[in-house]
C-alpha cells in the first residue's frame, strides 16, 4: 500500500519489518533501524543536493545559466516514521508535499530566492515550462490540459493572487487544500495536517 517491501535492510545486513499499515496494526520499527533509515534518507537528499549544485555550476561554466529555466521537484513526499508511517501513500501533508524550486533567469531580481505561500500542483509544471520558455504556441497549445502557469507566482511570489486549491487522492478519497483554508487535526511537531475544506467539510 505504501510501495515498500515489508522489510528494510540496514548497513549490518539485518532485515527489519516495516509496518505496512501502522494506523491499523500499530506496528513499530525498531528504534535503531529507524535512526539508520532516516540517516540513509538524509544522505540521499544530501547527495541529490550536491548533484544539483554540480549541474548549476555546469550551466554557469557553459555560459547558458542566463538562458536556462531550471525546475527541481519530486513526485511525492515521504514519511520517515511520523505516526509510525514509512514511505508514501497517506493523505497527510508529509506525503503530499514535495520540493518545488523554479529558477527563471528572466524573473525580476526581487523575486529570486523568494518562496510563496501558494499551494500549487505538479500538474501546473507543463504549462509553466511552456510559458517560461516562450514557446511559439504558448498558452493556446493544449489549452484543454489541466494546470496553470506558475509565472505569476514566479514573478511575484508573495503578492500574486492564486485562489486555486490543491488536490490529493488515495483509494477513492480526495482531500482538497487551499492556503486560505483553516487547518485541522494538525500535528505541530511535524506540521502534518489533514485539510477539511473551506467549511470544515
Amino acid at each position: 500500500d505504501i510501495n515498500l517491501r515489508n522489510f528494510a535492510v540496514t548497513l549490518d545486513d539485518a532485515r527489519h519489518a516495516v509496518p505496512q499499515r501502522p494506523w491499523a496494526d500499530r506496528a513499530r520499527l525498531a528504534a535503531a533501524a529507524a535512526v539508520e533509515l532516516r540517516r540513509g534518507y538524509l544522505a540521499a537528499v544530501a547527495f541529490a543536493d550536491q548533484q544539483v549544485g554540480r549541474m548549476l555550476d555546469g550551466l554557469e561554466h557553459e555560459r547558458v545559466d542566463n538562458d536556462t529555466v531550471v525546475v527541481f521537484t519530486s513526485d511525492h513526499g515521504y514519511g520517515l516514521g511520523e505516526r509510525g508511517h514509512w514511505g508514501k501513500g497517506s493523505l497527510y501533508e508529509i506525503d503530499a508535499r514535495v520540493p518545488l524550486i523554479i529558477r527563471d533567469p528572466a524573473a525580476p531580481a526581487a523575486s529570486r530566492g523568494a518562496s510563496s505561500p501558494a499551494l500549487v500542483e505538479l500538474v501546473d509544471l507543463y504549462k509553466t515550462v511552456v510559458d517560461l520558455a516562450n514557446l511559439p504556441f504558448g498558452s493556446d497549445f493544449y489549452g484543454w490540459l489541466e494546470g496553470h502557469s506558475l509565472r505569476p507566482l514566479i514573478e511575484d511570489p508573495r503578492g500574486a493572487r492564486w485562489p486555486r486549491p490543491g488536490l490529493k487522492s488515495k483509494a477513492g478519497r480526495v482531500v482538497a487544500a487551499s492556503a486560505s483554508w483553516p487547518r485541522r487535526r494538525c500535528d505541530p511537531l511535524h506540521r502534518d495536517c489533514l485539510w477539511p475544506g473551506p467549511r470544515g467539510g
